[in-house]
């Protein structure tokens, strides 16, 4: 494998765990709510807090969760591209998608923090 396919396979391998991650994600969204619609249909009450589960993130934290894994994740592949003596910084700069996202989530969290308080 030449030196110019690595940062090509290594963009379509995110590329591909970004759309798996949302295909699954959908997917069990969408068994959630058939399930939900049959509940009513047979005439189950349905609990509020159940709904509003459903509506937002489990837990409070969870921006900031996500911002500190996307962080770690765009250190692990600007490490990777000076290991792999990437002399064009490509794979250094596709370090920069996850840190500017991680950075949004942490701002997200932050600004959330201080809106329930």
């Amino acid at each position: 494998m030449s030196g110019e396919q690595i940062p090509v396979f290594l963009g379509l391998f995110l590329a591909a765990v970004v759309v798996a991650y949302f295909y699954y994600n959908s997917r069990n969204k969408a068994e959630i709510q058939k399930t939900l619609k049959t509940a009513i249909e047979k005439g189950v009450p349905v609990d509020e807090g159940l709904l509003t589960a459903m509506a937002g993130p489990s837990q409070p934290d969870a921006d900031r969760r996500k911002a500190f894994i996307l962080l770690a994740t765009a250190v692990a592949i600007a490490l990777f591209g000076r290991v792999v003596d990437d002399d064009d910084m490509v794979v250094s700069a596709i370090a920069l998608f996850p840190a500017f996202i991680g950075a949004a989530y942490l701002l997200l969290g932050y600004l959330n923090r201080n809106k329930s308080r």
